[in-house]
């Protein structure tokens, strides 16, 4: 599912399956893996891809060749993944199309020692696939954490927990975590928006119109429709107070 917060500022909104009707522009280098991660990442490959090494070492790549080769993949694809929205098999289709392009050595290099054009792509998005298996697994691993230590934050808080006290504690608990995680996968976490308020209302609004179950089911507990979007917008809104460490007073009108 693709959709827009408003289709006058088309800022992107990021629901369940991460897709978006048409890509946006952006400066994506807050997204790019710290030099340790991707060190890291490339030991993991070196390790579970020895079948490969000797592969290609039986077409005459030496073992530094090849280790150069997987490494710019690696390096690449951490620092550029997130440009490619979508599943891992259409993102890992665009990085390599993108890798022809920019880095033509590594496929001229392999084809120079006789290795088939169809098995140069399955090797390298073999290894694509690897780690965007392993960031989008740590990705998520992290938000998740975030999103619980936040909805314990508004918890302690009480306010809007008690606004939603008509509905069963357990559901009340979800349904908080469900808008503080749905802000957290639509946000910048390194780039605080130019107008935090109206960046809430969008993500508030935008979680109403792809979450129908959940709206139903705080407008069956007696909440009004203008209630919960205020609910969603203060949800929002603490949240990103939260991620950017914005002091109390500049939303002290939100009561939370």
């Amino acid at each position: 599912m693709r959709i827009y917060a408003d289709q006058l500022t088309k800022l992107p909104i990021i629901v369940e399956d991460d897709e978006f009707i048409e890509k946006e522009e952006f400066d994506y280098d807050f997204m790019r893996q710290p030099m340790q991660d991707v060190n890291r990442i490339i030991n993991l490959v070196n390790t579970q891809f020895t079948n490969l090494y000797q592969e290609l070492q039986r077409h005459g790549l030496n073992t530094n060749v090849t280790q150069n080769i997987f490494k710019t993949v690696v390096t690449y694809t951490a620092n550029n993944y997130s440009r490619f929205p979508g599943t891992i098999e259409a993102t890992s289709l665009s990085l390599i199309n993108e890798l022809k392009r920019t880095n033509s050595w590594i496929f001229n290099t392999m084809r120079y020692h006789g290795v088939p054009e169809y098995r140069i792509n399955q090797i390298l998005r073999s290894i694509i696939v690897f780690v965007l298996n392993i960031l989008k697994e740590e990705q998520l691993d992290g938000l998740n954490q975030k999103a619980d230590n936040i909805t314990k934050l508004i918890g302690q808080r009480g306010n809007l927990f008690n606004k939603l006290q008509t509905i069963d504690e357990n559901r009340r608990d979800a349904i908080v975590r469900a808008v503080v995680m749905f802000t957290l996968r639509n946000i910048d976490m390194n780039q605080r928006p130019s107008n935090i308020k109206v960046r809430a209302a969008e993500i508030a609004g935008a979680f109403e119109r792809v979450n129908p179950i959940i709206v139903k089911e705080v407008i069956a507990s007696g909440i009004t429709m203008d209630q919960a979007r205020d609910i969603y917008r203060k949800l929002a809104t603490f949240t990103i107070k939260n991620v950017y460490s914005i002091r109390e007073i500049d939303f002290e009108d939100e009561e939370i």
